[in-house]
């Protein structure tokens, strides 16, 4: 480490004394977050004689500047950022406050290379300890490389700040020239709004991504902070962390035993970090707490030293993204909104250490100006910056589903990620990728060389199970058979209930279906003696947060939605009982068959419970009498009048039900994969429209179906009296 000395022992002055040194065209230093000085930035703008031009450098301002609140026609001081907080975002804005492209890791050689001296240094910082040294609190960052080179340094002390353990996590009293009285005032806090649907949504399918061992860097944002929900939720544990930012999450995670840093390669047993922003809970843990180890940001953001950690996983935010895989994170346009922070060199450093893996995670759209519109895009908003490029993406999640683009063709991308959209958006980035020769026509990836799809058998474990049975129970089978998926829900002691994680591993492989070119049926079955009971009420019973079951609830009616949001179709295999959810899940398949022994039944209203999700789904199958009917009185109906009623298409002898099945099968898989996925999508977005629009969409998507080439090969197979052979 290298020490500044100072030209004569550190003067004790106060906050005005400090602010008169300031001359017009400086350039200041603020430092980071919660070490930006109060008191020195409260006496320079009451200055009277307030110097001109004065340049201050900050990043994450907490709080609102006293210099730049004084000084509305941006006269006398303006902010330079290295990362926006929605207050230097709303200075931008009005021209008070400019972005410094970067990345945070390499920033202390900018210092030490690239950026003249600065003029003074203003830090805030804890009292000096026993060792002579003014501790930096926790924000280590780039501190040191200002101090080394500054021509002035002045420290602010302040005693509330939580004194954390580190590296380089100070200044000694030998390198500075003044200190002044920060006061004792209470620290800047990020609230931490509890996750949204969507966000556990997201964060589900990368918690199941997250092996026992792994490290974490987690970003800063609802999704990510998700992902420690839901890990903490798993029971996972003997988790590392090698972060830039120390957030809530991370602390939940550590309160909960999950973290010990026994498996990382660097810095084993410690949580490492290079700045803290989130609770006052957050800061008193950290507070003279060893586990915590708060370093300089060229140690924590270097790609080369993040890879020495085995099973490192980056979970970061992005506002935006093409189809190829463009992840644009820090602006709407050319308006500014964050910065490009650790996201490009934590996703370069995880993908290079051994078993790594990076997320980019975003819901699917967004809301603005009272339109919903989505963020999946073909071409980024103009302005937009890239901040990870189409070359460093690894995955991309979204509510809807993920995908690994390493290795993939622009086509094989452009496809993937469109499965990501929000089922409106779909139909027209699919248009545009093939109008621009994104997707070509004329190449399959349904069949890649060399690899066999004929029939496979997978088990579905999960890591904990409401019914209490161990960690590797297989909850859900999956079998593939040339082209069609069976999913065969595997609870039969409970009939088949749908407890909390058979919902999790019945939307994981909906989203993987629905990025899986090969499929082109789907059925769902039940093991044991019956389809589906509905919800576990063992399960469910005895919680006393209505949030709980408003979550539970939406989760399975998502599941609902994505089984339709499918592009192939899904049949359901009926025996049995089907009651309350169960029989929602059959009325959400496209088609069902069923033995002639199976009943029916939304039988909530047998325990006090209106079957009110059940309900959506049966009453789009049937006449509305006959639904309200079947849910105000819970009496089960048999096969023969489920299926007059509309709710399965057919019942069968139970001896001939696998075999109506494979014919079903057979006839979906002997057509075009082409028309069907057309055909699926147009059908149920019409049936939600008026009729002239109706018979207007129909037209276009019908219009757009000719142009394939599978309806050329149809025509003409048809027409010379041979059997088609579909290209798609």
């Amino acid at each position: 480490m290298t020490m500044r000395p100072a030209g004569a022992p550190a003067q004790n002055i106060t906050s005005e004394q400090a602010a008169g040194l300031v001359t017009s065209g400086m350039w200041l230093d603020y430092g980071v977050a919660l070490c930006q000085p109060e008191q020195f930035d409260a006496a320079l703008a009451a200055r009277a004689d307030r110097p001109l031009n004065v340049k201050i450098r900050t990043c994450l301002t907490m709080t609102p500047r006293a210099t730049i609140e004084s000084d509305p026609d941006g006269r006398h001081f303006h902010l330079f950022s290295w990362h926006f907080s929605g207050y230097e975002r709303r200075q931008h804005d009005c021209g008070h406050c400019h972005y410094i492209p970067l990345n945070l890791g390499e920033v202390p050689d900018y210092y030490r290379r690239f950026i003249d001296p600065v003029d003074i240094a203003v830090i805030r910082a804890c009292p000096i300890d026993r060792d002579g040294y003014f501790n930096f609190g926790v924000a280590n960052l780039w501190h040191r490389a200002v101090i080394e080179r500054a021509k002035t340094v002045i420290v602010e002390v302040t005693p509330s700040l939580p004194y954390a353990h580190g590296d380089q996590n100070g200044v000694h009293v030998s390198e500075v020239d003044y200190i002044i009285d920060g006061g004792n005032s209470p620290l800047a806090t990020l609230p931490n709004p509890p996750p949204t649907e969507i966000d556990r949504q997201v964060a589900r399918r990368i918690a199941a991504e997250v092996e026992e061992r792994s490290c974490l860097q987690i970003g800063i944002g609802g999704m990510p902070n998700a992902v420690c929900t839901l890990l903490l939720e798993s029971g996972i544990r003997s988790l590392g962390v090698h972060t830039e930012m120390l957030t809530d999450g991370i602390l939940a995670l550590y309160q909960g035993g999950r973290i010990d840093g026994a498996a990382k390669t660097l810095n084993r047993g410690k949580i490492v970090y290079t700045f803290a922003l989130g609770s006052n809970q957050l800061y008193a843990a950290v507070d003279r707490n060893p586990d915590f180890h708060c370093c300089p940001v060229d140690y924590t953001n270097a790609p080369h030293i993040i890879m020495r950690n085995d099973r490192v996983v980056s979970i970061n935010n992005t506002t935006q993204i093409d189809l190829q895989g463009q992840a644009a994170s820090e602006s709407d346009g050319h308006r500014h909104i964050s910065g490009t922070g650790g996201q490009l060199q934590f996703v370069r450093g995880a993908y290079a250490s051994n078993q790594g893996k990076s997320f980019i995670c975003l819901s699917s759209t967004y809301e603005k100006r009272g339109e919903r519109r989505s963020r999946i895009v073909f071409n980024l908003t103009p302005g937009n910056v890239v901040t990870t490029p189409r070359s460093d993406v690894m995955y991309v999640v979204t509510e809807y589903g993920m995908v690994n683009l390493k290795g993939k063709s622009v086509a094989e991308r452009a496809k993937a990620i469109i499965r990501l959209a929000h089922p409106d958006f779909r139909e027209g980035l699919e248009e545009q990728a093939y109008q621009h020769r994104l997707i070509p026509r004329g190449v399959s990836f349904d069949v890649p060389a060399g690899r066999d799809h004929g029939s496979t058998v997978r088990n579905i474990q999960m890591n904990t199970i409401a019914n209490g049975s161990g960690a590797s129970d297989v909850i859900l089978v999956r079998e593939n058979r040339h082209g069609v998926v069976k999913l065969t829900l595997n609870r039969p002691k409970q009939l088949n209930a749908l407890c909390e994680s058979m919902l999790d591993a019945l939307q994981k492989e909906m989203d993987a279906i629905a990025a899986d070119a090969n499929v082109r049926c789907v059925v769902i079955a039940g093991a044991g003696k019956s389809f589906c009971a509905g919800h576990d009420l063992l399960e469910m019973r005895g919680k006393a947060d209505e949030g709980y079951y408003k979550a539970l609830f939406d989760r399975c009616g998502r599941l609902m939605q994505s089984i339709q949001a499918l592009p192939v179709p899904v049949i359901a295999r009926v025996h049995g009982i089907a009651t309350a959810a169960g029989c929602q899940l059959v009325g959400a398949c496209d088609l069902a068959i069923a033995a002639d022994t199976a009943r029916f039944a939304v039988s909530g209203i047998n325990v006090g419970l209106f079957c009110s999700t059940p309900s959506v789904a049966l009453s789009r199958n049937v006449s509305a009498k006959r639904a309200f009917d079947m849910l105000v009185t819970g009496r089960f109906i048999d096969a023969s009048t489920a299926a007059d009623w509309g709710l399965i298409n057919e019942a069968v002898a139970e001896s001939e039900l696998d075999a109506a099945i494979d014919r079903k099968t057979g006839e979906i898989v002997s057509k075009s994969a082409a028309a069907v996925r057309y055909g699926k999508a147009m059908f149920y977005r019409q049936k939600h429209m008026e009729l002239g629009p109706a018979y207007e969409y129909a037209s276009d998507v019908m219009a757009r179906n000719m142009m394939d080439e599978d309806a050329s090969e149809g025509i003409d197979a048809f027409l010379s009296k041979r059997p088609a052979v579909w290209k798609r």
